[in-house]
């Protein structure tokens, strides 16, 4: 590479003599300065070539000297060796400009090696529709990145609200059960100096990202909690609000901006105002008003950093994430084609609450009106609609949540809608949502059987 440059991400191009099957890796930089290995990564390819690319993180940055070495571990795959083709590096000059990447496409053809994400032209970009029928069924990360209110700062705050840390291994296993798509909420303000995101929260946010992307699924990311903390939907307070909403996406945007289709940013989560008389009742025509100039702020924001963010597919949604009728009924859908509609539909409340442990017909029949609803409005007119959360608590017989999430999903599905489980990582008490241990990667077998069986239907 020139002097006076930074790595931003390093492309390798690998073949073999027949597919890799699973193949897993990890990245690495070393120099006088220390060493830095990433988490192993796995590709599951039937593929002989795979592009594996790494973004550089920021502790590897940090050691960046004249006699560095960019490293790529082949730990193994089905196959014995593997043929390192060429290398593409995308780096930053000293003054922050991007130059054209550097390559090496005449390397040693006996030079065994091998994983990561591939950046992906956005000539390969796939619509939103097409999107949303790749996804099958997606899993929330809940009550991890999200936390905020807490005793911990930093980087513990991950671990505040119970669950512990996330590790690849959770995420594969996710993948494993049946889930091709994550959904990871995160609350930026607490993270924040100023505007200013904190670097370690954005490259451990980065971190789990790529858990998920580098294993092939879909990957939503969010700002979460904010809505809690300083977001509001008023006009007074519109014109400071927007001004950081904006700096949060420009730097998320920055960061991911070499990302494939398979990663989509959702601007907001639940916007509203909080504690008023119709926080949950879909909000007032004011208040829906300004959230549309929100998301379209945020949408400029995203096509305006540059990278695959042109294309990127970007996430909307209703005041509060509200599928009340007058909420989905003013969202208005920008001038842009790469949008897709989310709401978050715990239906029917009292079920999906615990107060009523029945699923009765009058649920199902609910399910489906709505389902048919969101349809008619958006899908039907060209915007694709996913439910960003939703599910029931423990307050009833396992049977029963099965068959909640079986007809849940499979009705939605029916009606070209793909839904995300809302996993909190509470099994037990109030808001028990949780369906997968974390620590011992272990699922509510029942509860998981109903929603991939929902999914396939």
């Amino acid at each position: 590479m020139p002097e006076n440059t930074i790595p931003q991400a390093v492309t390798f191009n690998i073949s073999s003599s027949g597919g890799f099957g699973k193949f897993t890796g990890a990245f690495g930089y070393e120099s006088s300065a220390g060493s830095y290995q990433s988490p192993d990564t796995s590709v599951f390819t039937d593929s002989s070539s795979i592009s594996l690319t790494w973004f550089v993180p920021q502790k590897a940055k940090n050691l960046i000297s004249e006699d560095g070495e960019i490293m790529l571990g082949y730990w193994w795959s089905e196959q014995p060796s593997a043929t390192l083709d060429s290398i593409e590096v995308k780096y930053s000059l000293g003054n922050g400009s991007s130059p054209a990447p550097a390559k090496n496409s005449e390397l040693d053809k006996d030079d065994p090696v091998s994983p990561d994400k591939s950046a992906e032209s956005t000539e390969k970009f796939r619509s939103p529709s097409e999107i949303a029928d790749a996804i099958n069924v997606g899993w929330n990360l809940g009550n991890t990145f999200d936390s905020y209110n807490t005793s911990k700062t930093g980087l513990s705050t991950e671990t505040s609200w119970g669950n512990l840390k996330t590790t690849e291994e959770m995420i594969k296993d996710v993948k494993i059960a049946g889930f091709n798509a994550i959904r990871i909420p995160v609350t930026w303000d607490e993270h924040m100096d100023g505007n200013v995101i904190q670097t370690e929260w954005l490259d451990r946010v980065q971190e789990v990202v790529d858990y998920a992307y580098n294993n092939d699924m879909f990957v939503i990311l969010n700002m979460h909690h904010d809505d809690y903390i300083w977001f509001n939907p008023t006009d007074e307070e519109y014109q400071n609000d927007s001004q950081k909403l904006c700096a949060i996406w420009e730097q998320i945007s920055e960061r991911f901006r070499d990302y494939g289709d398979r990663l989509l940013f959702e601007g907001m989560n639940e916007p509203r105002t909080i504690e008023s008389e119709k926080e949950w009742g879909g909000g007032t025509p004011e208040e829906r008003a300004i959230i549309n100039k929100y998301e379209q702020d945020f949408i400029n924001t995203v096509r305006t950093s540059g990278g695959n963010n042109s294309e990127r597919t970007l996430i909307i949604t209703s005041y509060a994430a509200s599928a009340e009728t007058v909420a989905i009924d003013d969202i208005i859908i920008p001038d842009d084609k790469n949008i897709i509609v989310s709401v978050h539909y715990y239906a029917p409340w009292k079920f999906s609450e615990g107060i009523d442990s029945d699923f009765t017909d009058e649920g199902k029949t609910e399910l489906e009106n709505k389902f048919a609803e969101l349809k008619q409005k958006f899908i039907d007119k060209g915007t694709p609609v996913i439910i960003g959360e939703f599910g029931c608590v423990n307050a009833t017989d396992i049977a029963t949540r099965a068959e909640y999430y079986q007809y849940y999903i499979s009705s939605a599905k029916a009606n070209g809608i793909k839904c995300f489980v809302w996993d909190n990582g509470k099994s037990s008490g109030e808001s028990s949502f949780g369906i997968f241990n974390r620590g011992n990667l272990s699922w509510n077998e029942d509860i998981l059987n109903g929603i991939v069986t929902g999914a396939n239907e």
